[in-house]
């Protein structure tokens, strides 16, 4: 049997595995809805106020464990924020402090991706709650939280949390990593399929009737995501990314736009089949956005994202240098740095990743409405 028969058929083999794994971990759960918002944030301002009632330990532990589980919490559990060492309500005032951070997440969308801010929030509701101790427990006096709520008071809190969680809670540099994990994958893998499936140029017959469907695809794309920014209008969209909708009542909709999105690129991509590297890439990015529609929970939502948004970044660039079109350049470059932003949470990341999908749409487009002519030219 032929190698590249068998390498299909596995090919075959595997997006079939994929499917069939494609049923969600029982733990895996979406962004919280406006009811639940609403009676978490009246819960935690309660323990703030109220923090040693009947129901009070219970309450907190499984508002910790819901916590835990939302997916929109960006900020680190930093258990040693405040260094209560010894303090007899040590756990009750830590957990206080994720938990006012939780709720002034839930209230701030636009500050969803801001664990400073966070922080700071956390600890003044912790320092509500220690108000309402003292009041009522002669051995709640803490040296640690004294200071505290003076700095508060005289203005210096928040530059002395942000030092803390500095020192105690830096930040996570998965991007550093992932970033150019993802490009390298794509690559070596790109590279790979493009050996295996690309045609030479002068073998290369492409069909001007795949321009409609890059063209519907894209009609159908532009019209199912303008309808869930009206459907699901408690999301803001300046700072929910698009992907977020496979989670709401309209998860279906949403979810057929990666799929609409994978099938774009790979049609782009089968019109390119003599650009080798680019046409391996360009299949690696739809096989990415295809895992990312699958599984809408962490990891795999993330590794798909992380295989099909660089790849697409990567692939701009290959095929346009390949054939000469200097303003797929210009759109890769603006593409770079849209991803770059939006994964880095600078700014707005909801207005900049749509920025981004604006960009990659632009140029499908454009590659599809050019590339008949290219490669009869080539």
């Amino acid at each position: 049997m032929p190698v590249r028969v068998r390498v299909a058929k596995l090919g075959v083999a595997v997006v079939l595995v994929v499917f069939a794994l494609s049923v969600q971990p029982a733990h895996a759960r979406g962004p919280s809805t406006k009811q639940e918002r609403t009676k978490i944030i009246a819960l935690i301002r309660s323990l703030e106020s109220d923090p040693l009632n009947a129901n009070a330990n219970a309450t907190r532990t499984s508002l910790v464990a819901w916590a835990t589980e939302l997916p929109e919490i960006q900020f680190h559990r930093c258990g040693d924020l405040l260094a209560l060492d010894r303090y007899p309500y040590a756990r009750e005032i830590n957990d206080q402090v994720f938990l006012s951070g939780v709720a002034f997440t839930l209230e701030r969308q636009d500050e969803m991706r801001n664990p400073g801010a966070a922080y700071l929030a956390g600890v003044e509701g912790a320092l509500r709650m220690y108000e309402a101790l003292r009041r009522s427990r002669p051995d709640a006096q803490s040296a640690v939280l004294d200071d505290l709520l003076r700095k508060r008071d005289s203005g210096q809190l928040a530059s002395h949390i942000d030092q803390l969680a500095g020192q105690q809670c830096p930040t996570s540099k998965r991007i550093l990593i992932a970033f150019p994990a993802a490009i390298a994958v794509d690559l070596i893998l790109g590279a790979l399929i493009g050996w295996l499936f690309a045609r030479d140029r002068r073998r290369q017959q492409t069909s001007a009737a795949l321009q409609w469907v890059v063209f519907g695809c894209a009609a159908y794309y532009a019209a199912a995501v303008a309808a869930l920014h009206v459907l699901e209008p408690d999301w803001d969209p300046r700072y929910r990314f698009v992907s977020e909708y496979q989670w709401s009542d309209h998860g279906t909709l949403a979810t057929t736009t990666f799929f609409v999105f994978a099938l774009a690129v790979l049609t782009v991509a089968l019109m390119l089949r003599s650009a080798r590297l680019g046409f391996g890439v360009l299949v690696m990015a739809a096989i990415g956005i295809c895992i990312a529609g699958i599984f809408r929970g962490f990891p795999l939502h993330d590794i798909g994202s992380a295989l099909g948004l660089p790849g697409l970044v990567l692939a701009t660039f290959l095929v346009s240098w390949r054939f000469r079109m200097w303003p797929g350049l210009v759109i890769g470059l603006m593409m770079l740095v849209a991803l770059v932003t939006f994964f880095a949470d600078i700014g707005m990341p909801g207005v900049q990743q749509r920025i981004f999908i604006a960009l990659c749409w632009v140029w499908l487009v454009i590659v599809a409405r050019q590339c008949p002519t290219r490669n009869v030219a080539k």
